[in-house]
C-alpha cells in the first residue's frame, strides 16, 4: 500500500534527511492552502495548527509504509504533543 506524503523540512530535496525517500517518488512541489506556523526543535522543524501564520511550502511524494515507518521512527526525537495531520496542499510551479 501506498500513500502520498507532504514534507517542508529537513525531507526535502537537498536536505540532510532526504536520503529516508530514496524509495520514495518524488510527484511534485506544493504548498498548504491554509496558513499554519512553522516552529523548530533544535534543527527540526514542525509544523502546528495552533496559529494561521503562513503557507507552508514543501514536496509531495508517494511512500510506501516501510518507508513512513523509517520517517515515523526519524521523527520519533519529537515532542509527544507534535504530531502528523491531514491538510489540504496545492501544486506549484517551480523555475527550472
Amino acid at each position: 500500500m501506498k500513500t502520498k506524503l507532504f514534507v517542508y523540512g529537513t525531507l526535502r530535496r537537498n536536505f540532510a534527511n532526504h536520503s529516508v525517500l530514496t524509495n520514495a517518488r518524488f510527484l511534485g512541489d506544493a504548498k498548504t492552502l491554509n496558513k499554519f506556523v512553522m516552529r523548530c526543535v533544535g534543527q527540526v522543524p514542525f509544523v502546528s495548527e495552533s496559529q494561521s501564520i503562513s503557507f507552508i511550502s514543501g514536496e509531495v511524494y508517494e511512500v510506501d509504509l516501510p518507508t513512513l515507518a523509517s520517517i515515523d521512527r526519524l521523527e520519533g526525537c519529537l515532542p509527544l504533543s507534535e504530531t502528523s495531520f491531514p491538510a489540504e496542499i496545492t501544486p506549484t510551479e517551480t523555475s527550472s
